[in-house]
C-alpha cells in the first residue's frame, strides 16, 4: 500500500513538471481590436502622439498575459504615458535601433477571450525632417502583424502651414486657417498589412533672399568699347513676389516680353579681351502656397479662354502635331471630361513611364552639353531629365487643346544653395478652368502644389527655345550665371516653458498627513536643463519627505510628477511655497515660484455612550460606559440625563488613559430614560457629542397582605414551609 502511495506521489510530480504554468509565450496569439492613433505636429521637430490600443488574447484555457510588449516608432521619446482601465500602468522602455520597445506591467491577469484597453501617449523628437521650408513627418504605424479590426489614423498640422502629400492613400485631408487635419478609418485590417505614414507639408508663406551674377567674357582679341547686354529681371508671377531688388550696375530699360517676362537692359563699362564684367540683380522672392486642388474645379475645354489657346500650339521641342503625341494625349483623355482629370491623366502617364536620366544629369554637371530630347525622343527612350520630363508633360497637355507651359527656375535644397546654372530646375503650368494656372512638377512627382522651394526664373509660353541672354558687341563673348539662394525662415526659438500645477486637499486635520503630488510640465519646445525644486515648509506643517530635488533635463512637452507628504502638527492657515528654477537653453537662469494655501483645523472625534442593563427595577444601578476616539485621556465627559417626566440634569466623568470613561447611578423615577454623552473638545481635537440611548425603569412588585414585610422574605418563608412538611412525610 506504502509503494502504490509514494508511486502515485511521484507520478504526480512528474505530470505537474511538464505542465506549462499559466502566462505569456512568444507563441500566444491575440486579435487587434482598435488601433487609434493621433499624431500632432508641435513644431519643426517634435511630434505628440496619443494611442488607444484594445487587443484581446486568443490562448488556451488557463493561459494569461500579464505584462505586454509592444513597439513604438522612435528611439528618442519622452514623457511616455501608459494608462489602463484602472490608470496607470508602470512600464519599461528599450530602445532597439530606430524603435522603443515598450514592456508594460498589466496590473492584471488577462485570459481568453477578455480585452484590455491602453491609452498611450508620448512625445517624439526623430519623426520630422525639415529641407527648407518642406517639412517631412515620417513613421510606421499599425505595425503588429495579427489581424486588426479597426483603425484609425489622424494627424494634425498647425497653422502656417499646407499639405503638399501624404500617405497611406486612405487618408483623406481638410484645411483651414487653424491648419490641416488628416484622417482615415479602415475595418478589417490583414495581418501582414501595416502602414508608413509620410505626410510632406510647407510654410504657406516662405521668402528667399536671391542673387544672380551673370558674367560676360570678351573672347575677342579687341576691346569692347559700348557693350550692352540684356537678361531676364525678378519675375514677379502667379503666386511670387519679388522685393527689395537692387542691380549693379543700373539697367538703363526695362520691359516684358509676349510670356510676360521682365527683361532688364545693361550697359557696363568697355571689356578688354580675356577680361570679363559682371550684372548683379538681388531681391527677395515671397511665394505664397497656392490653395489645394480638388475636383471642385471641373471645367470642361469649353471653359478655356480663346486668348489662352495660343498656349496650344506646337514648338521645336513640343511636337504636338506629330501623330504620335497626338494619338497618345487623345487615348489617354478621352475617357475624362473636366479638364482637371485630363490632366492629371497625362501627369500619371508621364510620373509612370518616364525615368530620370542620371546619366545625362552627371553629364550636364561635368560640363557637358547632352542636349535637349524634346517630347518624341523622350518618350521613345523613356528617361530624360527634368526638361524633357516638361517638355513631354506640356506636349501631351497641348496636344488635348490644354494650354500649358515650361517654367525654368531654381530649387532651394535644404541647406545647400543651386549655385550653377546647369543644375537649374524646370517645371510645368497647366490652366484648369475656374482654378488658373496649376503648378505641375512631374519630375519631383508635385501635382498642384510645389513645396515652396520653387523659384521661377523665366516662362516659356510663346516658345519653347527663346532666346534667354542678349548682347551687342563686336567681340565672340561667353556668358556664366550663377545664382545664391538663402532662405530667409522664419526664426523658430527653441525654448522651455516650465509650470507647477498641484492636485491636493486645501483643508486638512491636525496630526493627519497632506500628500500633494506637484506636477511640474514643460510646455516650450525647449529642454530646461539643471531643473531644481525647492519646497518650503511653513510653521505647522512637517515635510516628511525631501525639501530639495534635482529634477536635471526636462525635455520639450516632458512632466515630471513630485509627490510630496506633509504633517499637521498645529492648526491655522498655512502656505507651501515652491521654487522651479532651470537652465534655459543659451545659458539663461528661469525661476518660477508657486503658493499652495493650506487650512489646518482641529482633528475631528467621535464619542459613544452604551447603558447596561437596558431594563432594572426601582433601587438598582444603570452602568453608563464610552470611550473618546482618538483617545483623549484626562478630558471631562458631560452626560446628560433626561428623566420620565423630561426633566434634565448632568453628571460629569473623567476619561481614562484609553479615552474611556464610566458611570454607576441609581434612578429615582420609574420610566422611560434618556443619556447622551460629549465633550467640548481642546486645543487640537474637535468637541463632540453621542447618539441618544435610552433605557427603562419598572417598580419592584410587592403582596400586599403583609405590609412590612418584603418580597424576598415572604418567598424564603413559603420555601422553608414547603420543606418541613416534606422532612415531616419521610418520617412518617
Amino acid at each position: 500500500m506504502k509503494r502504490k502511495i509514494l508511486l502515485s506521489l511521484l507520478l504526480t510530480s512528474l505530470i505537474v513538471s511538464f505542465v506549462p504554468y499559466p502566462t505569456v509565450s512568444a507563441s500566444d496569439k491575440y486579435r487587434l481590436l482598435l488601433f487609434d492613433e493621433t499624431v500632432t505636429v508641435l513644431d519643426s521637430r517634435t511630434v505628440q502622439v496619443l494611442l488607444n490600443y484594445k487587443f484581446m488574447p486568443v490562448l488556451e484555457k488557463d493561459h494569461y498575459f500579464k505584462t505586454w510588449s509592444m513597439y513604438i516608432h522612435t528611439a528618442d521619446a519622452c514623457g511616455i504615458k501608459i494608462e489602463g482601465e484602472n490608470g496607470s500602468l508602470p512600464f519599461k522602455p528599450i530602445v532597439e535601433g530606430n524603435w522603443t520597445r515598450l514592456v508594460i506591467d498589466l496590473g492584471r491577469e488577462v485570459y481568453d477571450k477578455q480585452s484590455c484597453l491602453l491609452k498611450i501617449s508620448y512625445f517624439a523628437k526623430d519623426m520630422m525632417e525639415a529641407k527648407g521650408p518642406e517639412k517631412t513627418l515620417r513613421m510606421w504605424t499599425v505595425p503588429d502583424k495579427v489581424y486588426k479590426e479597426n483603425v484609425t489614423l489622424t494627424v494634425n498640422i498647425p497653422k502656417g502651414y499646407g499639405l503638399i502629400e501624404y500617405k497611406p492613400p486612405f487618408l483623406s485631408s481638410r484645411e483651414s486657417a487653424d491648419g490641416a487635419v488628416l484622417s482615415g478609418h479602415r475595418l478589417g485590417v490583414g495581418a501582414d498589412e501595416s502602414y508608413y505614414l509620410s505626410v510632406k507639408f510647407a510654410e504657406t508663406v516662405v521668402q528667399y533672399d536671391v542673387n544672380y551674377r551673370y558674367t560676360f567674357t570678351n573672347e575677342g582679341s579687341t576691346t569692347e568699347r559700348k557693350p550692352k547686354f540684356e537678361v531676364p529681371g525678378p519675375l514677379e508671377v502667379g503666386r511670387q513676389e519679388v522685393s527689395q531688388i537692387s542691380y549693379n550696375p543700373s539697367p538703363i530699360s526695362t520691359s516684358y516680353d509676349e510670356s510676360g517676362n521682365l527683361r532688364s537692359k545693361f550697359r557696363t563699362a568697355p571689356i578688354a579681351p580675356g577680361r570679363n564684367t559682371t550684372i548683379t540683380i538681388r531681391f527677395v522672392a515671397k511665394i505664397t502656397l497656392p490653395p489645394a486642388i480638388n475636383d471642385s474645379y471641373s471645367g470642361g475645354l469649353d471653359e478655356i479662354p480663346l486668348n489662352l489657346m495660343k498656349y496650344t500650339t506646337a514648338d521645336t521641342y513640343w511636337e504636338v502635331d506629330d501623330p504620335t503625341m497626338r494619338d497618345l494625349s487623345q487615348n489617354l483623355t478621352k475617357s475624362e471630361t473636366s479638364v482637371l482629370n485630363k490632366v492629371k491623366a497625362v501627369y500619371n502617364f508621364v510620373i509612370d513611364n518616364i525615368e530620370y536620366n542620371d546619366a545625362k544629369f552627371k553629364a550636364i554637371l561635368s560640363g557637358q552639353k547632352p542636349g535637349r530630347y524634346g517630347a518624341i525622343r523622350t518618350h521613345t527612350l523613356g528617361s530624360g531629365v527634368c526638361g524633357d520630363f516638361s517638355d513631354l508633360f506640356v506636349t501631351l497637355c497641348r496636344a488635348s487643346g490644354i494650354p500649358a507651359m515650361v517654367v525654368n527656375g531654381w530649387t532651394y535644397d535644404g541647406d545647400e544653395l543651386t549655385s550653377h546654372r546647369e543644375t537649374g530646375h524646370a517645371w510645368a503650368e497647366v490652366f484648369i478652368p475656374r482654378y488658373g494656372w496649376l503648378q505641375v512638377d512631374p519630375t519631383w512627382k508635385l501635382f498642384g502644389r510645389l513645396e515652396g522651394r520653387h523659384i521661377t526664373r523665366l516662362l516659356r509660353k510663346d516658345s519653347s527655345e527663346p532666346k534667354v541672354i542678349w548682347w551687342w558687341v563686336n567681340n565672340p563673348t561667353s556668358s556664366e550665371l550663377k545664382c545664391d539662394i538663402t532662405f530667409l525662415a522664419t526664426e523658430e526659438i527653441y525654448r522651455p516653458d516650465l509650470s507647477a500645477s498641484v492636485s491636493y486637499e486645501t483643508e486638512t486635520h491636525i496630526d493627519r498627513d497632506l500628500n500633494l503630488r506637484l506636477a511640474l510640465s514643460n510646455h516650450g519646445n525647449g529642454t530646461a536643463y539643471v531643473t531644481n525644486v525647492t519646497v518650503a515648509v511653513p510653521e505647522g506643517l512637517v515635510l516628511l519627505n525631501r525639501s530639495l530635488y534635482s529634477l536635471g533635463e526636462l525635455r520639450g512637452y516632458e512632466s515630471k510628477d513630485l509627490n510630496l507628504v506633509f504633517n499637521a502638527t498645529s492648526i491655522g492657515n498655512a502656505t507651501i511655497g515652491v521654487t522651479v528654477r532651470y537652465q534655459a537653453e543659451g545659458g539663461g537662469i528661469e525661476t518660477r515660484k508657486y503658493n499652495y494655501s493650506i487650512v489646518v483645523i482641529k482633528a475631528l472625534t467621535d464619542i459613544s455612550c452604551s447603558v447596561s442593563p437596558f431594563n432594572i427595577t426601582t433601587g438598582n444601578d444603570v452602568r453608563i460606559q464610552g470611550l473618546i476616539s482618538p483617545a483623549r485621556p484626562g478630558k471631562n465627559v458631560t452626560l446628560t440625563y433626561i428623566t420620565p417626566d423630561e426633566k434634565i440634569f448632568t453628571r460629569t466623568v473623567i476619561t481614562g488613559s484609553d479615552g474611556s470613561y464610566n458611570d454607576a447611578f441609581t434612578p429615582d423615577a420609574v420610566g422611560s430614560w434618556n443619556v447622551k454623552a460629549s465633550w467640548e473638545g481642546d486645543s487640537t481635537h474637535a468637541d463632540a457629542t453621542s447618539q441618544s440611548t435610552s433605557f427603562t425603569v419598572e417598580e419592584k412588585p410587592s403582596f400586599g397582605g403583609i405590609p412590612g414585610f418584603p418580597y424576598e422574605s415572604i418567598m424564603l418563608g413559603l420555601l422553608l414551609g414547603v420543606f418541613t412538611l416534606w422532612m415531616l412525610q419521610r418520617r412518617r
